[in-house]
């Protein structure tokens, strides 16, 4: 199982996958703790679930003589009446000292700036944020062969307004399958919701609220992630462990982080790649439920989808936590509304795995590592930009082109080139660094990048 753990609310804890149709967090899955009792431990669990039998005791037998007079209980009750009268408690008299005063309370003054600034910022971005809940069917095949319903998980999460046309975005992992999509707002008022599109390999997803008045949608501000700093502050707003509306702070602890994305591999192989790169990680407290929140700067900007955090063994949060960056959002989020999918964007190229290249490199097959080209695109734009695949040359089988850097950018494998091209748009050109076989020296080509039917998969 995967260290990371994903940040969404189980009803019952769904099964693993970013955060229980996955969060995804990181950890390793542990038994029950058993059912104690306070203040009795093991002793108690022994006597539940055990008969006791019942042992016959014999009745003492009474004791010869007079009992308590009547008339001397009558007194006794006469006199403790007559006390607590005096003392105001029959009267409905308060006890305490009629002349005793509170102190008087010290003048708080204004809040600090800093304190300003957070609770400004929770009071104008809040608004924004929703909490969510679905159910999931689980379905079974029986003996005949059929799939029948054996029953159905809940899963909470949260996310937030993107526009006044009440689409909301979350992450994939928490909405993943569900049925019966319901969106509190911070109102209070709760209304259905249905999906519009998702990105399992961005852990991204937009759903629609139904008949959500306008003037009750308050979208939130966008910001930009491409220059943020380790250290500047962050604050994430939503629903761990179901406790809508919830705010934590902290600063932004790294950047540019590889975390898993929580998608399967038919996934992976449909809609993108099976990791989030350029993750923001920050140590603003996010748990089970904040999956989808926003993170937030200083200003009261996107930032961020807080997705998963890091867990050690057993389940508690290590303070790390991992958002996927605004800026990704900003590119994908807008096709998802437009066409419910986002179409993949590439050059025309299969390319070997990383675990295949990596053993080709060791063998002597290719020199360095980065992404080693295995077939094209027949009439693609890297055909006719002149990259090659593997080929026959005389009675040796050379291997395809390596491109080792994108714009300048260095690369080290298939999935660095993935993750870079997925970001850019279809008509862009990029310059590729290539080493070719025969070659001595790396070669320079310009590509169109171009929208393909499909991923380009080896």
């Amino acid at each position: 199982m995967s260290e990371f753990d994903a940040a969404r609310s189980p009803g019952p804890r769904p099964a693993e996958g970013p955060h229980a149709g996955g969060e995804i967090l990181l950890h390793e899955e542990r038994a029950d703790a058993p059912v104690r009792y306070p203040g009795q431990g093991r002793a108690a669990e022994q006597f539940v679930g055990r008969t006791v039998e019942r042992v016959p005791v014999e009745e003492p037998r009474r004791r010869s003589g007079r009992g308590v007079s009547p008339w001397l209980v009558f007194v006794l009750l006469v006199i403790i009446a007559g006390l607590m009268f005096r003392l105001g408690l029959l009267s409905g008299g308060s006890v305490f000292d009629p002349d005793a005063v509170p102190r008087p309370v010290t003048p708080r003054g204004e809040l600090a700036p800093a304190e300003q600034t957070v609770t400004e910022i929770y009071e104008r971005v809040s608004p924004s944020v929703v909490h969510l809940v679905g159910r999931v069917p689980e379905y079974a095949i029986d003996s005949a062969g059929r799939r029948a319903l054996i029953g159905e998980r809940q899963v909470s999460g949260s996310g937030f307004i993107w526009n006044a046309d009440g689409h909301v975005v979350t992450n994939a992992h928490v909405v993943a399958d569900a049925e019966d999509l319901k969106v509190t707002l911070a109102d209070g008022s709760t209304y259905s919701a249905r999906p519009v599109g998702a990105l399992p390999g961005r852990d991204i997803a937009v759903i629609k609220m139904i008949n959500a008045p306008p003037v009750a949608l308050v979208p939130i501000p966008i910001g930009e992630s491409g220059n943020l700093r380790v250290g500047q502050a962050a604050f994430a707003i939503g629903s761990p462990f179901g406790l809508d509306q919830t705010l934590t702070t902290g600063v932004v602890s790294g950047l540019d982080r590889a975390i898993p994305s929580g998608s399967t591999n038919a996934e992976a192989a449909a809609v993108g790649p099976q990791r989030i790169t350029g993750a923001i990680q920050t140590d603003a407290a996010i748990n089970v439920g904040n999956s989808g929140g926003p993170l937030l700067d200083s200003a009261g900007r996107l930032i961020g989808m807080n997705t998963a955090i890091f867990t050690d063994n057993g389940g508690r949060s290590g303070g790390i936590g991992f958002a996927v960056p605004v800026d990704d959002l900003n590119r994908f989020v807008p096709e998802l509304i437009r066409t419910g999918k986002v179409r993949p964007v590439g050059i025309g190229i299969g390319f070997v795995d990383d675990a295949r290249m990596r053993r080709n490199l060791r063998r002597g097959l290719i020199p360095v590592p980065g992404a080693e080209v295995s077939f094209l695109l027949p009439g693609g734009a890297a055909e006719r930009a002149g990259l090659l695949a593997p080929r026959e040359e005389g009675n040796r089988r050379l291997p395809g082109d390596v491109i080792i850097a994108v714009d300048g950018q260095q690369i080290g494998s298939g999935s660095d080139l993935k993750d870079i091209l997925t970001r850019r748009n279809a008509g862009e050109t990029v310059e590729l660094t290539i080493v070719r076989a025969g070659e001595p020296e790396p070669l320079t080509l310009d590509v169109t990048l171009q929208e393909l039917p499909e991923l380009e998969v080896p």
